[in-house]
């Protein structure tokens, strides 16, 4: 049970389909503020090896942008 509930009163698809955009844009947005604030901003993440330092930073980064969106955000909004 979410905090805030956004009632869409669309159909079964267009609900689905704004969750989804919902969705991506949580993400990317969760992803570009944790990007911002690390030390990845100016590093060519795939220049060298295959399993870098920076790639494992990225790696981790994507791991906690999952666990904020499935763990805070959908904790916080639901749509219907």
């Amino acid at each position: 049970m979410a905090i805030f509930t956004i009632d869409s009163g669309l159909d079964e698809n267009q609900t689905k389909m704004t969750q989804d955009i919902f969705k991506y844009v949580s993400l990317f947005i969760i992803f570009h503020m944790l990007v911002s604030i690390s030390s990845l901003k100016n590093i060519g993440i795939f220049s060298d090896k295959l399993f870098n330092e920076h790639f494992i930073s990225f790696l981790l980064l994507l791991v906690v942008t999952f666990m904020t969106y499935y763990l805070v955000i959908l904790e916080l909004i639901e749509i219907t």
